[in-house]
């Protein structure tokens, strides 16, 4: 999965994005003042760009969702370090 910037040529195909089902933040939807295309940030698969560029729509990939998810995943202990933490209502006795 990838953080990407979908852009779009016009604002009715920036909405056309809601029926492939793609995880989209619709609050960020801009119209780039560089190439004027209509820009929305979004959460997509290889599958996703693939169908995207063939329907007309330019995707930009930003970072590999993977490679953070594996970064983090290194940082977290295996136990749950909250665990051994006193409830409120421990403390409370």
């Amino acid at each position: 999965m990838f953080a990407a910037i979908i852009k779009a040529k016009t604002p009715a195909q920036l909405r056309a994005l809601r029926k492939h089902g793609i995880d989209i933040n619709e609050h960020s939807a801009t119209q780039d003042k560089r190439d004027f295309l209509y820009r929305v940030d979004a959460i997509v698969s290889n599958d996703d760009i693939n169908r995207l560029e063939s329907e007309g729509y330019t995707v930009e990939k930003v970072s590999d969702l993977s490679d953070v998810a594996r970064a983090r995943l290194k940082e977290v202990s295996k136990t749950n370090r909250l665990s051994r933490m006193n409830t409120m209502a421990d403390e409370e006795k």
